[in-house]
C-alpha cells in the first residue's frame, strides 16, 4: 500500500505533527482575519449574528424570484388599500408626476420651415401626436403606469390594434398587470434552444437584453380560483419591440419588486400601533370607575358570602349602574377609583411624524409632503425640503421617456407615416392664413432614416410650482428676461410646457385677432386707450 503521509526533501517518513489547540485557535483567527478585512460590518459576532442571518449571496434573479415577488405586490397592495398616509403618498406622486400629460416638440431641422411665413411640418406631426394621445389617454395610461410601478414593482403595456379608436392610426396601448406576465412552468432561469428564459422573460444571452415577454391569457387571480380546469400556463410570446416593460433596476434582474418594498413592515407597524392607541382610549373611556377591595374574590360588595355569587365565577366582574349625581358609601372593605386616562399618549404626534418620515423617504418625498402638512415649517425649509422630491420626479420624467414614450412614439410613428394622407398636407393656419411649407411625407421620403426611427424631439412636461406668491415669480422671470439672462425657450418650454413657435404663434393670433375688434367695434374700446387730454388755454400761454 502506498504510503499518504508527509516526506522531508530526501523522501523519508516524516514524523506526524499535531498543533497545540492555541495554535489553531491563531490559524483561524489569522484565516478569519485576513477574510473580513478590518471593516467591523465584516465582523460577525454574538451581539450581530442574528441580525446578519437572512444576508445571502443570490443572484438578481434568485432573489426576486416568483415566489418573493409575489408576496411583495400583494403586500404591497395591502397597505396600500389600508393605510391613509401610504396611498396618499402614492397617489401624490403619480399626479405630479403626469400633470396634464407630456407634449411632444419636433426639434430635427429637417422639419422645421425656413419661411416665417410658413407653417413647419413640426407643428403638423406634433398636433397630428397630441391628437393622438387624447385619442388612447395616454396621460391616463401614464398614471396607471407609474402607480403600477411604484405598488405591484412594474408596469406592462402591449401595442395592440383598437378598430373602435374612431383615428386612422388604430395602433393603442393596452395596460396589464403584472402578474398576467409568467410563465409558471419556467419559475427558474432555464435555457432552451440557446435562449434563457425566466418567469415570462427571454433575454439574449450576449447582451441580457429581454427579446419576448409571455402573456397569459388570463388573470392568475381568475383562473385559480373560478375554472375547475386550470389554464393558468396558457399564452403567447410577444416580441420585446412591442411591450412596453418600466420598472426601476436596482440591480440586474429582469423582473421589479415594488418601491414600497423596504418600508413596507413601517407602514404595517403604524396601523397597529394606531390601533392600539385607539383601542387603550376606549377600554380607559368605557370603565367609568373602578370598585377596588381587599376581600377575596367569592364575597360579593354588600358582603353576601352565601349568594348566587359564590358559585357563578362568571358574576365575580359583574358591574352595576352608578346613578347620576348620587352620594353614596361606599361598602366596607372597598374603595372607588377611576381609571387613569392615559391614551392617547403625548408623543403618538412626534412617533408617527417620525415613521411617516423614514417610511417616505425611499419614495424620495419629504415628511411635508407625505404628510400633507408644512405647518412645523416655515417658508424657506419648506421650499428646500422640496427640492429633492421635485428632482426625483424630473428624474422619473426623464426615466419614463426613455422607457415608455419613446417606445410608444416609435410604434406610432411607424404605423403613421405607412398610412396614405394621415398627414394633411393642405394646412392652413386659419388666422394667419399660412400654409404648409413642406409635407411629411415628403420629408420623409427624403431621408431614409426616418422609415424606421422617428425625428429628433423632446417632451414637455408640466412645470412644478417652486413658490407660492406667483407675483414675486413672474417679476423675477421678468428681470431675468429683460436682462438677457434667459430667453423665451427658458420660459415657455422650461416652464410652461409648450414651444416657442406655439406661443408666437398664439401671440400673433392674439394681436391679429384684437385689430379686426377694434376695427369692428371702436366704440368698445375708447375706454381703454382714452386720447390725452388737452392742455389749457392758461397753460398754453406759459408754455410760450
Amino acid at each position: 500500500m502506498a504510503y499518504s503521509g508527509l516526506l522531508d526533501q530526501h523522501g523519508n517518513k516524516m514524523h506526524s505533527v499535531h498543533p497545540s489547540r492555541e495554535v489553531v485557535r491563531i490559524r483561524e483567527e489569522i484565516k478569519y482575519r485576513l477574510r473580513s478585512g478590518q471593516y467591523d460590518a465584516a465582523q460577525t459576532t454574538m451581539q450581530n449574528e442574528q441580525h446578519w442571518i437572512p444576508a445571502n449571496q443570490l443572484s438578481p434573479d434568485a432573489v426576486n424570484n416568483l415566489s418573493t415577488r409575489k408576496k411583495l405586490r400583494s403586500r404591497s397592495r395591502y397597505e396600500s388599500s389600508n393605510s391613509g398616509y401610504l396611498k396618499g403618498i402614492g397617489l401624490s406622486l403619480c399626479q405630479d408626476f403626469v400633470g396634464s400629460g407630456p407634449t411632444l416638440q419636433i426639434t430635427d431641422s429637417r422639419f422645421q420651415s425656413k419661411d416665417p411665413n410658413k407653417l413647419s411640418a413640426a407643428v403638423i406631426v406634433e398636433r397630428t401626436w397630441k391628437i393622438r394621445s387624447k385619442k388612447i389617454k395616454l396621460r391616463k395610461k401614464l398614471w396607471r403606469l407609474r402607480h403600477a410601478k411604484l405598488f405591484d414593482g412594474e408596469g406592462f403595456s402591449f401595442a395592440v390594434n383598437n378598430a373602435q379608436l374612431n383615428h386612422k392610426v388604430t395602433l393603442d396601448q393596452r395596460i396589464f398587470e403584472c402578474d398576467q406576465i409568467s410563465s409558471f412552468d419556467n419559475q427558474t432561469m432555464t435555457k432552451k434552444r440557446n435562449r434563457l428564459e425566466i418567469d415570462g422573460v427571454r433575454f439574449n444571452a450576449t447582451s441580457g437584453e429581454p427579446t419576448h415577454y409571455h402573456l397569459l391569457n388570463e388573470h392568475p387571480g381568475e383562473t385559480q380560483f373560478f375554472n375547475t380546469k386550470s389554464i393558468v400556463s396558457e399564452g403567447k410570446w410577444i416580441r420585446e419591440k412591442n411591450v412596453i416593460h418600466w420598472f426601476r433596476q436596482d440591480r440586474g434582474w429582469l423582473r421589479g419588486i415594488p418601491e414600497t418594498t423596504y418600508t413596507l413592515p413601517l407602514w404595517a407597524l403604524l396601523r397597529r400601533y394606531t390601533l392600539a392607541v385607539v383601542q387603550n382610549a376606549e377600554i380607559a373611556a368605557d370603565f367609568t370607575v373602578l370598585l377596588k377591595t381587599m376581600q377575596l374574590p367569592f364575597a360579593t360588595a354588600f358582603g353576601d358570602t352565601e349568594s348566587e355569587s359564590n358559585s357563578d365565577k362568571e358574576k365575580w366582574f359583574e358591574g352595576f349602574p352608578v346613578d347620576r349625581g348620587m352620594l353614596t358609601a361606599v361598602p366596607d372593605g372597598y374603595d372607588v377609583q377611576q381609571l387613569k386616562a392615559e391614551q392617547p399618549v403625548t408623543v403618538y404626534d412626534s412617533f408617527v411624524a417620525a415613521l411617516v418620515g423614514e417610511a417616505s423617504r425611499p419614495l424620495l418625498t419629504p415628511r411635508n409632503v407625505a404628510m400633507a402638512d408644512s405647518g412645523n415649517h416655515n417658508m424657506s425649509a419648506g421650499l428646500h425640503d422640496t427640492q429633492s422630491y421635485k428632482q426625483s420626479l424630473k428624474q422619473e420624467q426623464l426615466d419614463c421617456e426613455d422607457e415608455v414614450l419613446d417606445k410608444d412614439l416609435a410604434q406610432w410613428w411607424f404605423e403613421a407615416i405607412r398610412t396614405p394622407d394621415y398627414f394633411p398636407d393642405d394646412v392652413l393656419d386659419i388666422d394667419n392664413k399660412r400654409k404648409l411649407d413642406v409635407s411629411v411625407e415628403q420629408i420623409v421620403s427624403r431621408f431614409s432614416d426616418l422609415q424606421d426611427d422617428p425625428p429628433e424631439h423632446v417632451y414637455r412636461w408640466d412645470e412644478i410650482p417652486e413658490h407660492t406668491d406667483p407675483t414675486k415669480v413672474a417679476n423675477a422671470i421678468n428681470i431675468l428676461h429683460m436682462g438677457g439672462h434667459i430667453t423665451d425657450v427658458d420660459i415657455q418650454e422650461g416652464r410652461f410646457n409648450r414651444s416657442v413657435e406655439e406661443h408666437h404663434e398664439n401671440r400673433r393670433r392674439e394681436l391679429s385677432r384684437g385689430q379686426e375688434l377694434r376695427k369692428e367695434f371702436p366704440e368698445q374700446f375708447e375706454d381703454l386707450n382714452p386720447e390725452p387730454a388737452s392742455t389749457s388755454d392758461n397753460d398754453d400761454d406759459e408754455g410760450s
